[in-house]
């Protein structure tokens, strides 16, 4: 493995740990969402998988790893340069909206100069966590 590749592998494991997975307490729906999208941008699954609540969710997860680990295993390179451009994303949330039990969180990711809206729903749990249960484009 070269020294670069190790450097990016370095990088990715002290992002993804010095994010954290644990929730604060009281964590709002926009926490959380920044911080599932902190988790898919620096690779932690495990913590991603804990901020879903859906099967749906892991789903979208899994597919996504494995486009993530497809792109490592074929073009090293361009994993590198999409994990710099990732790890550069800007988040802005723009609205939340109350929709019986969960929220619609509407927020823009910008990286490289390129922009997406998005929506996420989160929900509640018994426990009194927000989860993720669907990312989409936002409408």
């Amino acid at each position: 493995m070269n020294r670069f590749i190790r450097l990016i592998i370095l990088m990715t494991a002290v992002t993804a740990a010095a994010g954290g997975c644990r929730q604060a307490e009281n964590a709002g729906p926009e926490a959380v969402v920044e911080a599932f999208n902190r988790a898919v941008t620096c690779g932690d699954w495990c913590c991603a998988e804990d901020l879903c609540d859906t099967a749906s969710m892991r789903e979208y997860l899994e597919s996504y790893k494995e486009a993530w680990e497809t792109i490592q295993r074929t073009d090293s390179s361009a994993a590198a340069i999409a994990a710099t451009i990732l790890s550069g994303a800007v988040l802005e949330f723009d609205k939340v909206e109350r929709d019986g039990d969960s929220r619609n969180v509407y927020y823009t990711l910008e990286a490289d100069g390129h922009t997406k809206e998005r929506k996420a729903v989160v929900k509640k749990t018994e426990e009194g966590e927000w989860k993720v249960t669907a990312i989409t484009d936002a409408i």
